[in-house]
């Protein structure tokens, strides 16, 4: 692809600079984890060569914050439209392309014709969805053999103390960790859990106006993932915790949208986790055996899903040995119909 000031300059043919700009802000919002920013005063050349759409957003991909600008104009000797693509964070030049790439397939899925001249990698699963994470890239750094010796609860523990040093690149590292580690690794739910209990969930982070976009969503983030289920002590620290009910009637509204679409996610699930997850008293199983029912959901599919409605989601915490006599006696009926 052409590379012009330091960016990636692709043409779309028999489209306007407007519609491309739309699908743009579409895959923003909708494919990857990003927060789009208000357009800067800037200089009279730029502006007027950009005038037509400029987008300018914070993209995490694999809990790495890339700062990336998209413009879209019209040659003024050309037809087609003229899609610039700008790494402005410069940090992280493989995870940018990875962003790249799935913007020019997202294009040439909404049946826009991006002229690439060169081999665009698509992922093995095809486009991301709303939702599904980014396959996550392993890191020297934050790869790790079964047979190491420290737990994931002294691990954890140093990087809630780096999450606390008053660095914001040492916190903002730690935060990677935590977020990247509940993703990936169920096992290290509930040490990640109760490190947010003690740190009060949170609470001082999401409060303070000067915690930074990064900071905030990743750890948003881990507790989202935290609240899918997957460690059910994990949940269970989470929504028995003090801090818990101050989380639950926290006003997101002034937090940036990516952070309280985020939050607001973690502290549903928890809350539905809370209530669904209690106790039961315990009653006679078949053959007259004694056991205890849980409400605990068996269901291993995140707690919060659009499509996960409270009727599912009651079905599939109902006690594994609880009968329907009006099923029973539907099913006998049936029988007898057959016999008859």
């Amino acid at each position: 692809m052409p590379i012009e000031e330091g960016g990636v300059k692709l043409t779309v043919l028999e489209s306007s600079p407007t519609d491309v700009a739309k699908l743009a802000h579409r895959f923003l919002e909708e494919v990857v984890p990003a927060q789009i920013f208000p357009q800067p005063v800037d200089t009279e050349d730029r502006v007027q060569r950009c005038e037509e759409q400029r987008l300018i957003a914070t993209v995490f991909w694999d809990y790495v914050p890339l700062r990336i600008e998209l413009c879209t104009y019209t040659e003024t000797d050309k037809k087609e439209t003229t899609l610039m693509f700008l790494d402005r964070s410069h940090n992280d030049i493989i995870r940018c392309k990875h962003v790249l790439d799935n913007l020019v397939a997202f294009l040439l899925t909404e049946g826009l014709q991006v002229h690439e001249p060169l081999r665009v990698t698509r992922l093995s699963g095809g486009l991301l969805a709303h939702g599904p994470r980014p396959q996550l890239m392993v890191d020297d750094d934050m790869s790790m053999s079964d047979d190491e010796e420290d737990s994931w609860t002294s691990r954890v523990d140093l990087m809630w103390d780096d999450a606390l040093s008053p660095d914001s690149a040492l916190r903002e590292e730690a935060f990677r960790y935590l977020a990247h580690s509940a993703a990936s690794a169920p096992d290290s739910h509930a040490a990640i859990a109760k490190g947010f209990a003690d740190f009060q969930l949170g609470l001082t982070l999401f409060a303070d106006p000067h915690s930074s976009l990064a900071e905030m969503y990743l750890a948003a983030s881990a507790l989202q993932h935290m609240g899918t289920g997957e460690s059910p002590d994990a949940c269970d620290i989470l929504a028995h915790a003090p801090s818990f009910q101050a989380l639950a009637k926290f006003e997101v509204s002034d937090l940036p949208p990516l952070v309280a679409r985020e939050l607001a996610l973690a502290v549903d699930s928890i809350s539905l986790w809370k209530t669904f997850s209690q106790k039961v008293v315990g009653k006679a199983g078949p053959e007259g055996s004694m056991g205890t029912a849980s409400t605990r959901c068996s269901d291993t599919a995140p707690i919060f899903d659009p499509g996960l409605t409270l009727q599912r989601l009651n079905r599939s915490c109902r006690p594994e040995y609880e009968y329907d006599d009006d099923e029973d006696d539907d099913i006998d009926e049936g029988n007898m119909a057959v016999s008859a």
